[in-house]
């Protein structure tokens, strides 16, 4: 992959609002990503309705700048027509391309609009190069792989990808695997897979360790992500798309971010190297920063992981409490040098700091007085504070009022814009006609050319003309174009007033913005029907059941499943509903000892949603289990597909493919899936102890506990990850409960009851 040049390194900014959209194409952002009032992942964010986006789209591709457009939620049987004519919508808009989780939808669109090129979420959970390949089989173009990835398997996946990378570079990070999530829909019904998540990770969490001792801290929540000094390493490695995280954020954060990733990744590009400077570093920190890590890019410890003692903004440490009153709500600040020469000016907002939360003041600065060197009394301080409590600037007005100007008193066709495209006019002389051509060159290479012709002009001699033409279209105005330069062919023997030659510079102007606009959708067609007629349910009535036990360690078995299924099996009768009983795939040993000693049971294996790291392990492992005549294998990650089918054995869809809907069905079974278990968002039918989170770094706490709900902490000898479910007792009698009710459903063939155990 080529990594000197422009061409291959796309800077990829969020935007939640036309306000974050414009400061993100002013600040240097190759591609912006936003989403429409529909299906999209942060449905509180501002969003774009169609109007606004078809806009939005026009003032993006007016100066070079692509524009992705998310749907990455999972979508509903009864929302897949519109879903599907939103797409078709947007494509006829002109998005470059859909960022899309459901692999439903995606076979849909691939489908019925086979020209939209497609990108699969981070919310798709690929960690590998096999999860890789199979969703470029899927018809993906782009892959965005899981945040929690270090250096050295990026660049593995790089070399042998069939598609372009993109990783996150800057911002939040979720403390599990995204698309995995299921804390904030199974604590308040908003899901994260559905654009609404709660994000339960930031609060305050109760927790005990194993030999019983507690604590109180935010031990769900992460610091941000800050690749900042390894983006060079990670241009090497191949890596296509940098995205920053944001698109809840505000647009002096997105003007900020970009900017600064916007100059080091030039840098590099020019010069081989970069050092980033401290200035940069303390605007990242000062714009929004709970703590920065590159924990998971470096693929080792790092005691800044998580967020400490504070799960919001933590702001820039600008100075102390010296004195903690002062006549009426005043005190005393000394500041440090380093924050913009030790100034502090009204508007900041600060927030002083003691012990825990109830020694915390927010304050915004509307009183401000000199009292010595890098002192300054301060007012309306209506709390106590004492002297050597720490003061931390969480919002600068400075900064603010810089980053304004990416996006103050513009519109999407009004203002001072920074950000153009260069053009450069040609003139020839066609029989006392002007014929004049504009081309317009972006930064990923793409030309744009139009024409006008103008005249007949009547005859004259000299320069004047050539100076009149140049200075004619050197006013570019409003527009998104600037002259770069003006050649003319032949001799120019006429001449032409002022106000005609501006008339021809409006007419090629527009002429090539509207050429900008359209060249981005004008060779596509649509494919087939747009009604998916082909997803009408064709399952038959009548049958049976199946009760899966699924345990997260085989030995487990042993212990509680054995009476459990005596016992089903005693009040349901054996005619009535089918077993399988699934235990992990790394265990296979264990699996051959328990297969031998039981008849009658349906055995099927399963693969953890997620296994990075351990890939040949279970590989062999596979090998075991079809050696003792294992047939079938549940599967959480379309990467491990063919492996499983290599091996002869029948693939099931487990909840972790997150098939939401008909559509994702049909989509599995023609990659030779039997089946299986939908996603945990569907109303499904599963208890016990649910994977609400899998987690790559684990908090060192058996249980956590929130607003009265109880968490343990799944972690053992075999699994890598951490898994976080619902603590207490498991409730056999609700097992056997709801086996009862479902052998008396009158239409329950194929209907799964699942007990996580």
């Amino acid at each position: 992959m080529e990594t000197k040049g422009r061409k291959s390194i796309e800077l990829l900014a969020p935007a939640g609002s036309k306000e974050a959209f414009i400061a993100a194409v002013e600040a240097g952002a190759d591609a912006i990503y936003c989403g429409g009032k529909l299906f999209n992942a942060r449905m509180n964010a501002g969003n774009f309705d169609d109007e606004e986006m078809k806009k939005a789209i026009d003032f993006a591709h007016k100066r070079g700048v692509r524009v992705h457009v998310t749907l990455n939620i999972l979508i509903k049987d009864e929302e897949l027509k519109e879903a599907l004519e939103y797409a078709e919508r947007l494509w006829r808009m002109g998005a470059d391309a859909l960022i899309v989780q459901d692999l439903g939808l995606a076979r849909l669109i691939r489908e019925h609009i086979p020209n939209l090129e497609m990108h699969l979420s981070t919310q798709g959970t690929i960690y590998d190069l096999e999860g890789v390949k199979a969703a470029s089989k899927l018809g993906f173009k782009r892959v965005v792989l899981a945040r929690e990835l270090s250096l050295d398997e990026i660049k593995e996946i790089c070399a042998e990808s069939p598609v372009d990378i993109e990783t996150f570079c800057h911002g939040a990070i979720c403390m599990c695997y995204s698309g995995q999530c299921q804390l904030s829909r199974a604590n308040g019904g908003r899901s994260g897979n559905r654009g609404a998540c709660a994000q339960p990770c930031r609060l305050a969490y109760e927790g005990w360790f194993a030999n019983g001792k507690e604590g109180k801290g935010y031990y769900l929540s992460p610091a941000d992500m800050s690749f900042l000094d390894s983006m060079g390493d990670l241009i090497d490695a191949g890596v296509r798309s940098f995205k920053i995280e944001g698109r809840m954020k505000s647009p002096e954060y997105v003007a900020q971010v970009t900017g600064i990733y916007r100059k080091y990744i030039d840098l590099y590009l020019e010069k081989g190297e970069y050092e980033v400077s401290s200035e940069d570093r303390e605007a990242l920190a000062q714009i929004f920063s709970r703590g920065f890590t590159d924990h998971h890019l470096k693929g080792e410890e790092d005691s800044d992981f998580m967020s400490g003692d504070i799960s919001k903004n933590k702001g820039v440490l600008v100075g102390n409490i010296t004195k903690g009153k002062v006549g009426r709500n005043l005190a005393e600040i000394k500041t440090l040098n380093h924050i913009d020469g030790g100034q502090l000016i009204k508007g900041d907002l600060l927030e002083i700091r003691g012990k825990g939360d109830s020694e915390r003041v927010s304050l915004l600065l509307t009183y401000l007085e000199p009292a010595g060197k890098n002192v300054y009394r301060i007012g309306d301080v209506k709390e106590p504070v004492k002297e050597g409590h720490k003061v931390y600037r969480i919002s600068s007005k400075a900064q603010g009022d810089r980053e304004g100007i990416f996006y103050k008193n513009k519109d999407w066709n009004k203002g001072k814009f920074i950000r153009k495209v260069p053009v450069m006019v040609n003139i020839k002389n066609q029989g006392k006609e002007l014929l004049t051509e504009g081309t317009a060159l972006t930064k990923d290479g793409r030309e744009f050319k139009a024409q006008v012709v103008a005249g007949p002009f009547p005859e004259a001699s000299g320069n004047a003309l050539v100076n009149r033409i140049e200075s004619a279209f050197a006013k570019t105005g409003d527009t998104p174009l600037k002259f770069a330069g003006l050649n003319i062919e032949g001799t120019l023997d006429f001449t032409a007033t002022m106000a005609e030659l501006n008339g021809v510079r409006r007419k090629l102007y527009s002429a090539l913005e509207e050429k900008m606009v359209e060249v981005a959708w004008a060779e596509k067609s649509l494919g087939g029907d747009m009604l998916p007629e082909d997803l009408a349910d064709t399952r038959e009535d009548g049958g049976s059941g199946i009760v899966e036990l699924f345990f997260y360690n085989a030995n487990d078995y042993l212990i509680h499943g054995k009476a459990l299924v005596k016992d089903i099996m005693d009040k349901v009768g054996k005619d009535q509903i089918s077993f399988r009983i699934l235990l992990p795939a790394f265990q296979p040993k264990e699996i051959e000892r328990i297969v031998q000693g039981e008849e009658g049971l349906e055995f099927v294996p399963y693969i953890d949603t997620i296994t990075r790291g351990r890939r040949k392990e279970i590989e062999e492992a596979l090998g075991e289990l079809a050696e003792i005549g294992i047939k079938k294998i549940y599967i959480g990650n379309i990467g491990w597909i063919d492996a499983v089918k290599k091996m002869g054995m029948i693939p099931l869809a487990d909840f972790g493919l997150n098939i939401y809907n008909r559509a994702g069905e049909v989509a599995m079974k023609e990659l030779g899936l039997d089946g299986g278990m939908p996603s945990l968002e569907t109303e499904g039918r599963y208890y016990g102890r649910i994977p609400l989170m899998v987690m790559e770094h684990s908090p060192e706490h058996a249980s956590l506990k929130t607003k009265g709900r109880k968490y343990q902490l799944i972690k053992d000898d075999y699994r890598i990850q951490t898994i976080l479910a619902p603590d207490g007792k498991v409730d056999y009698a609700k097992a056997v409960e709801e086996a009862v009710e479902l052998s008396g459903d009158e239409n329950i063939r194929g209907k799964i009851l699942r007990f996580f155990i």
